[in-house]
C-alpha cells in the first residue's frame, strides 16, 4: 500500500520543465531591462519625464527654480532663475551683468555669487581697476534680493582727485597697474555706501562712484580683489516646491498660464501628485505670479 501512495503522488507532480512561460512577458522584460533611462522615461508623461533628467554643473545639481538653458526645457525652472553652464560655471544673469553662481542653498533658498569679470581665472588682475568694468547691481525686488545679514557694500570711487585730501583719503587709495604715483586719476575703496559720510565726501573728489555688494566678513580688510572675486550671498523668493517633491513629483512652471506646476508621472497637477483635496494659490503666490507676468509677458 505505501509503494502504491508514493507512485500516485509522483505520477500528480509535473516536472518543472513542463511549466507553462509567458514569451511575451518574458519578452516585454527582457526589452524594459534593455532601456536607457532617456528611454524609459518616454512611458510617463513628457513633462514629467524631461524634468526628471539629472543635470549638473560645476559640480552642482541644478533642480527647480533653476533650471539650465539648452539642456533643460524652459518649464523645469521659474522665471527668472535661468542658468546658462559656460566653461562647466553656472552663471545666472542679474542686472544686464553675468555672475558666477559658486554655491545654491536649496534648503533656506540663496545662493553665493561674484561677477564673471572678476572670477574667470585667467581675467586680468586688478580688471575692477578700469573705469566701467564693474556697474551698480540693480535688482528686482521681486525674485532676488541682498542678504542683508551677511552682506556689505563696498564703494568704488574712480578718476578721484585727493590732493587736497591726500591725509584723510590716501589710507583708501587702491594699487592699480600702470598708474601713476601722483594724486589725480587713482581708484579709491571704501566700505560703505552712498548714504554713508565718508562715502560721500569721498565722492566730491572723484568722477564716477561703483557700489559693488561683499561678504560682510571682508568689511574693513584691504584685500580688494579677493572680496569682489569671493562673492556675496543673494535670497530668493519662488513658488513653494516641497508638496510636490514629496509627493514623487518633478516642480516646474505652466508659462500657458502662468502658474506653478507640479509634474507627476501620469500628468501635471496643481500642486502635488497625491492630492485629497482642493487646492488654492495663497495670496502672496498671486502677487508673485503678476508682478511675474507683467516682467516676463
Amino acid at each position: 500500500m505505501t509503494r502504491t501512495r508514493n507512485r500516485t503522488r509522483t505520477a500528480l507532480t509535473p516536472p518543472l520543465s513542463a511549466l507553462p512561460i509567458n514569451t511575451d512577458l518574458l519578452l516585454l522584460l527582457l526589452f524594459s531591462l534593455s532601456l536607457s533611462p532617456r528611454e524609459s522615461l518616454s512611458l510617463v508623461d513628457p513633462y514629467f519625464g524631461n524634468c526628471s533628467l539629472p543635470v549638473a554643473c560645476g559640480g552642482q545639481n541644478i533642480t527647480f527654480p533653476f533650471y539650465v538653458r539648452d539642456r533643460q526645457p524652459s518649464y523645469c525652472g521659474f522665471p527668472g532663475f535661468n542658468l546658462s553652464c559656460t566653461d562647466d560655471r553656472p552663471v545666472i544673469t542679474l542686472s544686464s551683468d553675468n555672475y558666477v553662481v559658486h554655491d545654491i542653498f536649496y534648503k533656506n533658498q540663496s545662493l553665493r555669487v561674484s561677477n564673471a569679470a572678476l572670477s574667470n581665472d585667467n581675467s586680468t588682475a586688478f580688471s575692477y581697476c578700469a573705469p566701467g568694468s564693474l556697474k551698480n547691481l540693480t535688482l528686482a525686488t521681486t525674485l532676488f534680493q541682498l542678504s542683508q545679514n551677511v552682506t556689505a557694500t563696498l564703494s568704488l570711487l574712480y578718476d578721484c582727485n585727493i590732493s587736497l585730501r591726500a591725509d584723510e583719503l590716501l589710507n583708501y587709495r587702491i594699487s592699480c597697474p600702470g598708474e601713476e604715483q601722483g594724486e589725480s586719476g587713482i581708484v579709491l575703496g571704501i566700505y560703505g555706501d552712498g548714504k554713508d559720510q565718508e562715502v560721500i565726501d569721498a565722492t566730491k573728489e572723484c568722477g564716477a562712484l561703483v557700489e559693488a555688494p561683499v561678504a560682510a566678513e571682508w568689511k574693513g580688510r584691504a584685500e580688494i580683489e579677493e572680496a569682489l572675486r569671493s562673492g556675496f550671498v543673494l535670497n530668493w523668493t519662488a513658488s513653494d516646491c516641497s508638496a510636490c517633491k514629496e509627493s514623487g513629483g518633478k516642480c516646474g512652471f505652466d508659462y500657458g498660464i502662468f502658474h506653478f506646476r507640479c509634474y507627476c508621472p501620469d500628468r501635471p497637477h496643481a500642486w502635488q501628485c497625491t492630492q485629497t483635496g482642493a487646492f488654492t494659490s495663497s495670496p502672496s503666490s498671486l502677487s508673485l505670479y503678476s508682478k511675474l507676468h507683467d516682467e516676463f509677458s
